[in-house]
């Protein structure tokens, strides 16, 4: 990884969680810039317009030739396949060559000069790019990208809505979820779990970097194999040192081990005012007060997740 890296999230709305994400990576990589893709502007984060980017020429094509399959909504699901265009289109436009992107619910908890000096276990992947394996799913919500990875990310999706035999692929894939009455279907991730291999040196795995790990969710015992780590009330259960959270082995070893970030989906996101370590940013305490009447709901409805 390029220490020099740009920390990138792209979020369409002004949602209350969405400071907190920005200003953790903020406070925890004070040398790197955050940029944000969107409408909102914060201070002391380089705000970029979304309607700039959109109407690439790759966009363009993609909105083109989709065909939904999911059983999310069709707005949704375009939406996340649109964000690397988007994301592609920044880093071509605004010379940027290497980028660690975040969803906006994630907390970052360690810098880009510590993430570069881990990277190197991830072997030759990483010069083109490393997302999250899950249990053999790929998934992007925090991943590395050089423009040449993202480059061949986004031609992969445009291949597989202009090949026959890929649309065959994914038609037949979604099939399986229609016939079972299985949620889901086909979104972005899908690509990656069906045409990228770790093994293959096509993307690095950041499920498998030494010295630490990256959340795929923190409401989920697993990470790189099944119930990997000790749950608690619902959640990972985390032990802070120094400000730093650690996960705990699920075994006879107990070993912790650290979280480079935490990944809050879903119903999560409540959760993420009470795990920032960053410092005070604009009407914190507004969306402090936000965070807790979410929290409320939530809990009264009794689904924390």
């Amino acid at each position: 990884m390029n220490p020099e890296a740009k920390l990138v999230f792209i979020h369409q709305r002004n949602s209350w969680y969405l400071p907190y994400a920005l200003y953790q990576s903020r406070y925890i990589s004070p040398d790197s810039e955050v940029v944000l893709i969107g409408e909102s502007k914060y201070p002391d984060v380089t705000c970029v317009s979304l309607d700039r980017l959109a109407d690439c020429a790759q966009a363009k094509e993609f909105r083109t030739n989709y065909v939904h399959m999911s059983s999310n909504p069709a707005w949704y699901e375009l939406i996340c396949f649109l964000r690397w265009f988007y994301l592609l289109e920044y880093m071509r436009s605004s010379r940027v060559q290497s980028v660690l992107y975040l969803d906006s619910d994630v907390l970052l908890f360690s810098s880009m000069k510590d993430l570069a000096r881990q990277s190197t276990s991830l072997g030759a992947g990483v010069a083109r790019g490393a997302c999250l394996f899950h249990q053999g799913r790929g998934t992007a919500g925090i991943s590395y990208w050089t423009q040449e990875g993202l480059h061949n990310f986004c031609q992969c999706l445009l291949n597989c809505y202009r090949q026959k035999e890929k649309i065959t692929l994914l038609q037949d894939i979604w099939q399986r979820f229609v016939t079972t009455g299985t949620p889901g279907g086909i979104c972005d991730m899908t690509p990656i779990s069906l045409f990228y291999s770790p093994d293959a040196d096509s993307l690095a795995d950041l499920a498998r970097i030494e010295g630490g790990v990256f959340d795929c969710g923190i409401n989920v015992s697993s990470n790189y194999v099944e119930n990997e780590y000790v749950m608690r009330r619902g959640m990972k259960k985390m032990i802070f040192r120094d400000r730093i959270p650690y996960f705990e082995k699920n075994d006879t070893s107990r070993t912790i081990v650290r979280a480079h970030a935490l990944h809050f989906q879903g119903e999560a996101k409540g959760d993420m005012p009470l795990y920032y370590t960053g410092g005070c940013f604009k009407d914190k305490m507004l969306h402090d007060l936000k965070g807790f009447v979410y929290r409320l709901r939530r809990d009264i409805r009794g689904k924390k997740f």
